[in-house]
């Protein structure tokens, strides 16, 4: 009994030691970082075709170029990241995926600094630094994570944080610096989504609130009308958007239902199937809501004033929350559920944990129980960052070596972009300017490889899937494994296959993960996979799935 009593001491003083939280905090963004890896394809995906390269690749040096609208939104930020990454990087968004990451982690200190005054207690303040840092990396939010286009979505909630953090600093001192630096930030948020507008009424509402008198209050309101004539002057309706409260009119507890499933998002991940998940977080979100109200009630009667920049968050998201289920009910209840939208909800959420447990009549150990109870559902979560990515990344390598050899397998392209011809003709000016993946060595041999003169290589490997690739006479994409005698092992290798008779008729890349014949040939074999197009238009040309292959 004293043997067990002893450790069950050292166990808690583990738990309530601040290595215990590093090492959680290690693991936990360690697995972020390994399912963003394992995610990232170079291939441009969705919006990144004509929001990301096509816009570069028809950029002039104009600053309204870096304003131009996307869809409904202003992204001037994440335009000048393209840029950056364009013009001096690779192109290939690898750097852009690092940006989101360092982007989430600023918004996680952001969320830690909001709530840390919720309390005095050292172990708490731990306990918050810990939680707000799952939040922020939860693999909930993987497309705002994985995906090179959505700085501007995570930028869109990180200004704002910043905004209303500098507003409640303000407000607790009345030094002046802290007023200008949170009107920046505020009005800055314009440059990143369309929802960026509401950051600079929702500051104004708070001043007034907190009376702080017109010679604030004026220049602050001039600054919102500025910003709504930058942002709507020149502004295109948006094509096949339909107007936002014909949802409202049409179906108002559609609406409301896609409200709350929004807030709750992240909890989705949970459930068995995407019903059980619309309730759970249609669930959850009703408890956020609940706490939002009572949120606003304390604040107009101005009796938390250290929770200002909470309030001032927590209304930002409600609010974009409100316009986004107006505009995008349309598609479907389950579209709430959309991993990039998992962002805002997560912030939410986080405040509401936190208000409801520090505020909460917890006794200390149940305290911490809500804590680690909260910590190991967002881990159970997080592990998805950790399942099997090859679906996700074949499909979109298919559709970039497609693109690349000319190949007009329209099915495949249709997984990264829905309009093929458009997504060819960027590839190929991308081609020719030599930017993007499209612009890299491999992918320029790829586009080449009839004109190639190399003579095979000695190669041991099999083909292991040929499919005919619908409306062309005699494309096929094969899938199979190679060890070229010369190879040099790493990924992104150009192997081309040959016909019974030494004639070149194909190319692919090597690189994919075959942990099977790993197994059986060793770690030299673990990248051995290959993917790619061959042409066979006559008997000689005759490959199968199970064909071996002698040369390459």
């Amino acid at each position: 009994m004293v043997e067990f009593n002893s450790i069950k001491a050292f166990a808690a003083r583990f738990l309530e030691h601040k290595i215990f939280f590093a090492i959680s905090l290690g693991v936990y963004i360690s697995i972020a970082v390994i399912g963003v890896i394992r995610f990232f394809s170079p291939v441009p995906y969705w919006d990144m075709w004509d929001g990301g390269l096509e816009w570069f690749l028809s950029r002039s040096t104009s600053i309204q170029d870096f304003w131009i609208q996307h869809n409904e939104h202003r992204i001037f930020f994440t335009h000048a990241l393209f840029f950056l990454d364009f013009k001096f990087g690779n192109g290939t968004g690898a750097g852009l995926v690092a940006v989101n990451l360092l982007l989430l982690t600023a918004l996680g200190i952001c969320l830690y600094r909001i709530a840390r005054r919720e309390t005095d207690s050292y172990f708490d303040k731990w306990l918050i630094f810990t939680l707000s840092i799952f939040f922020a990396l939860s693999w909930s939010q993987n497309d705002n994570m994985h995906w090179s286009f959505q700085s501007q979505f995570v930028l869109a909630f990180l200004l704002p944080a910043i905004a209303f953090l500098m507003l409640a600093k303000f407000l607790r001192g009345r030094a002046k610096k802290n007023l200008v630096l949170s009107l920046i930030f505020a009005a800055l948020s314009s440059g990143t989504m369309a929802n960026g507008v509401l950051v600079l009424p929702i500051v104004l509402l708070i001043l007034l609130i907190y009376k702080v008198g017109l010679k604030v209050l004026i220049p602050t309101l001039l600054l919102w009308l500025l910003v709504l004539f930058a942002y709507f002057d020149g502004y295109k309706q948006v094509v096949g958007h339909e107007s936002p409260f014909l949802g409202l009119i049409k179906s108002p507890l559609a609406v409301f239902g896609y409200f709350l499933a929004y807030l709750g998002n992240p909890i989705s991940l949970l459930a068995s199937d995407k019903k059980a998940g619309l309730v759970l977080a249609a669930s959850l979100g009703l408890a956020v809501l609940v706490w939002y109200l009572l949120l606003l009630k304390n604040t107009f009667k101005k009796s938390e004033i250290h929770s200002i920049a909470a309030f001032g968050l927590a209304s930002y998201i409600i609010g974009t929350a409100a316009v986004t289920s107006l505009g995008r009910v349309s598609f479907g209840l389950e579209s709430a559920l959309s991993s990039r939208y998992a962002t805002p909800s997560l912030a939410i959420i986080f405040l509401f944990v936190i208000a409801t447990v520090i505020h909460g009549n917890w006794k200390f150990g149940e305290k911490k129980l809500l804590f680690f109870v909260t910590a190991a559902l967002l881990f159970v979560i997080q592990l998805s960052g950790l399942t099997s990515s090859s679906d996700v990344i074949r499909s979109r390598d298919r559709a970039g070596i497609a693109l690349a050899m000319g190949v007009q397998d329209v099915a495949a392209v249709a997984t990264v972009y829905p309009d093929y011809q458009r997504a060819k003709q960027i590839a190929t000016k991308a081609k020719s300017e030599k930017i993007s993946v499209f612009g890299s060595e491999s992918y320029l041999k790829l586009a080449d490889y009839k004109s190639d003169k190399s003579s095979p290589r000695s190669c041991t490997g099999f083909v292991d899937v040929v499919e005919r690739v619908e409306g062309t006479s005699g494309d096929f994409y094969v899938q199979g494994w190679a060890l070229p005698g010369s190879s040099s092992g790493s990924g992104g290798e150009v192997l081309y296959v040959f016909n019974s008779q030494g004639k070149k008729i194909g190319a692919g890349l090597l690189g994919e993960v075959r942990t099977d014949v790993a197994a059986i040939l060793g770690p030299r074999a673990l990248f051995s996979g290959f993917s790619g197009y061959v042409t066979m238009t006559n008997s000689d040309d005759l490959i199968e799935a199970g064909t071996k292959l002698n040369s390459c």
